[in-house]
């Protein structure tokens, strides 16, 4: 998604699309919205099809899976489900977080590189970085909040995030919002 959101977003300054579309329109706010709620229905259509797939796998793998098998203390469909719900969430904080960057740094490339650390090294910094620092100030970084895709169906990632799923709810909502907010002041002062 990070790198569908920065190409979709840098691709139509190339092409001049955006120039089309903000010349027709007297409201970048109306055109970042639907940009941003495009990216959303994409990424959703994309873990409906994950969800999908990952039912039909444990419906082949039939004898070897049940659906009420332990997984940390949830059945196997539930732990699923947590899974994908933090996944969704997660999903909008990248998206958001996504769109800030490219209109920020108007390369496709830098922000892919970006998103790509930030998901596969952002946990593990986050965790060195709070053997150092304060736990109760550092647990609030956006690095963080990629920990809430695990925790809610493992309740001993809390060990790791020193945040309860509300909090991980609550600080990934709050980071997604202020993504938002500062991605449609840079995307109204980036036209001037």
């Amino acid at each position: 998604m990070v790198a569908v959101s920065a190409d979709s977003i840098s691709m139509e300054y190339r092409n001049n699309t955006m120039v089309t579309l903000l010349f027709k329109s007297n409201h970048p706010f109306t055109i970042y919205l639907a940009k941003l709620i495009t990216l959303v229905v994409y990424g959703i259509t994309l873990l409906l099809a994950g969800f999908i797939c990952s039912l039909i796998l444990m419906l082949l793998l039939g004898n070897n899976y049940s659906w009420s098998d332990n997984f940390h203390g949830y059945s196997l469909i539930t732990a699923l489900g947590y899974n994908f719900l933090g996944a969704f969430i997660y999903l909008l904080f990248t998206i958001s977080l996504s769109l800030l960057l490219v209109i920020l740094l108007k390369s496709n490339s830098i922000v892919i590189i970006i998103g790509l650390a930030v998901d596969f090294l952002g946990a593990n910094f986050s965790g060195l970085l709070m053997n150092i620092l304060p736990k109760q100030l550092w647990a609030w970084n956006p690095l963080n909040m990629i920990n809430i895709i695990v925790q809610l169906s493992n309740q001993s990632v809390i060990k790791i995030t020193h945040l309860s799923n509300f909090e991980l709810f609550l600080g990934n909502g709050c980071y997604t919002l202020l993504f938002i907010i500062l991605g449609l002041w840079a995307f109204k002062n980036y036209q001037k």
